[in-house]
């Protein structure tokens, strides 16, 4: 506990800042601007470094800063980024779109898959919660009411011994994108 509390304390007097004293005396302004853009930042740092730095009698040397930012946003910009954040159901990277028209495309592909998964998922959760090859893999445990199984009139001693084989049968939808999904599913018969 007492760990903890010396922990929050030096968070507290280090303020919020991202920057270390040394950070500000020593960092390549250029990388860091290429850094934060190919991480996905959507806006320059430019601010939050500068208060960062200002803390310790130091400027940041923004220019330089910008023009990495703005190379490292041309090498993230792209086809492949565009579909892994529409595949994860992210949203676009706001200035990527005007920056590469190939990002735009990419982030289409990528949310149109993360689109007709969901709605797999969903019809999938939406109708038991199973999904199915053959009716075989819908196998349902029946209750045994006073030695009979209630469905078949089997003997019994305990629910296991009422087993019985549902039905897997297709269910289907259409994304917003006009994509039709269809998952097959157990159901109980």
């Amino acid at each position: 506990m007492k760990a903890i509390f010396n922990l929050l304390i030096i968070l507290l007097l280090n303020g919020c800042s991202s920057l270390s004293k040394e950070d500000c005396a020593n960092q390549n302004w250029f990388e860091l601007g290429r850094s934060d853009a190919m991480g996905g930042e959507a806006n320059p740092k430019t601010s939050e470094y500068a208060n960062d730095c200002s803390e310790y009698g130091m400027q940041i040397k923004g220019k330089d800063y910008i023009k990495g930012f703005q190379v490292g946003l041309k090498k993230y910009c792209t086809y492949e980024n565009g579909q892994d954040l529409g595949e994860d159901g992210e949203a676009p990277h706001p200035r990527c779109e005007k920056l590469n028209p190939k990002f735009k495309k990419g982030y289409s592909v990528g949310l149109e898959k993360f689109k007709r998964e969901q709605l797999r998922s969903e019809l999938i959760e939406d109708n038991g919660g199973r999904e199915c090859s053959f009716s075989s893999d819908c196998m349902y445990e029946g209750s045994c009411l006073s030695g009979k199984c209630e469905r078949s009139d089997s003997e019994c001693s305990s629910d296991s011994d009422c087993e019985y084989e549902g039905g897997c049968d297709s269910v289907s939808a259409w994304t917003d994108f006009n994509d039709h999904v269809s998952v097959n599913v157990c159901r109980p018969d």
